[in-house]
């Protein structure tokens, strides 16, 4: 899983935050990322800072969740997200993209022999599709979500 965030910082100062993991409520050691966001380039011009996170390494069984948890020094800091309506038109950016890739479902042995040819066996059918994929926004939408949140990814029985 890999996690990007878009932090702001709307105060003259620079502000530090950090981001971690938690594997089924606990922390996950060694998960933690710092950075330090600088202070805002104008009066009425934040300033942005783009952090991301990985987390490998850690078998996800059924009913397994993963959390990111954030924290900045001031309230000054957010997550932000942008509109189309920012000149040059673009997509709009959200302020927390969070990629997840299945690594192994099962890991067999090794194959055994191959058995005298024959003729070829009908085709089985075909499995049911697995879940879609969705959109998370770590404020829930809120432009004034600041200081800290939690984005829960559920296994969801992969």
């Amino acid at each position: 899983m890999t996690a990007l965030f878009q932090v702001k910082n709307t105060d003259n100062a620079q502000h530090d935050c950090s981001f971690w993991l938690r594997l089924n409520g606990t922390d996950y050691a060694n998960s933690a990322v710092f950075s330090s966001v600088p202070a805002r380039k104008s009066a009425t011009e934040p300033s942005w800072k783009p952090v991301s996170i990985t987390f490998t390494g850690e078998a996800v069984n059924d009913g397994d969740y993963v959390e990111i948890y954030w924290h900045g020094s001031s309230t000054s800091l957010s997550l932000d997200s942008q509109t189309t309506g920012v000149s040059p038109t673009h997509p709009a950016a959200p302020s927390v993209v969070v990629s997840v890739t299945q690594v192994m479902s099962t890991m067999a042995g090794p194959q055994g022999p191959i058995g005298l040819s024959g003729p070829q066996g009908p085709a089985g059918a075909n499995g049911p599709q697995g879940p879609m994929g969705g959109t998370y926004n770590i404020d829930g939408g809120d432009p004034s979500s600041v200081y800290g949140g939690i984005l829960p990814l559920d296994a969801g029985g992969v």
